[in-house]
């Protein structure tokens, strides 16, 4: 059954959220084909998205809202980054990369542009803040700040595993 959504946009730590969360325990998933196509469709398939404790990246960051009103105990995980740093990471990784459906819908176009996309990232960020604001819920976490064991276990009330936190995808300097 589904206890976890990952509501953070393409490049924010989705990933790196996604293996901490199978440290702890929990089968999750970040992009997976079958958990984009469930999402994708007007009527969401969610006997796919049950097969999962935890999804991340693709459609999730759009369908907050949906898998809300449907499960009743749902946690959410809204990953963050500097804004700067966001916008060069994507810059770097779409660079020449396929198109996909998915960068359509979140950012209205496939190729990376910098004013859109930050647009399309503040415009998210003030969505998410605004629909959970007062709510116990959901775990705002900055991937680039320290601390990141204790605020997740904390907010899934579990003990901190005595490994370092991953990043995954981190580009070295």
């Amino acid at each position: 059954m589904l206890k976890i959504l990952g509501m953070g946009l393409h490049k924010t730590g989705t990933r790196t959220i996604s293996k901490a969360l199978e440290i702890l325990g929990y089968n999750s998933n970040h992009g997976g084909r079958d958990v984009n196509i469930a999402l994708v469709n007007k009527k969401i398939d969610f006997k796919k998205l049950n097969k999962y404790d935890a999804i991340f990246d693709g459609f999730c960051c759009l369908k907050y809202r949906t898998l809300d009103s449907h499960y009743d105990d749902l946690k959410f995980i809204y990953t963050t980054r500097n804004l700067e740093s966001w916008l060069a990471s994507c810059q770097h990784r779409y660079r020449g990369h396929n198109e996909t459906i998915t960068r359509k819908a979140v950012f209205g176009e496939f190729a990376f542009d910098k004013k859109i996309w930050t647009d399309s990232y503040l415009r998210h960020e003030k969505q998410v803040r605004d629909y959970f604001k007062g709510r116990n819920d959901i775990l705002e976490i900055n991937i680039e700040e320290k601390n990141k064991w204790e605020k997740l276990c904390e907010f899934l009330n579990c003990d901190i595993p005595e490994v370092e936190f991953p990043w995954i995808g981190k580009r070295r300097a």
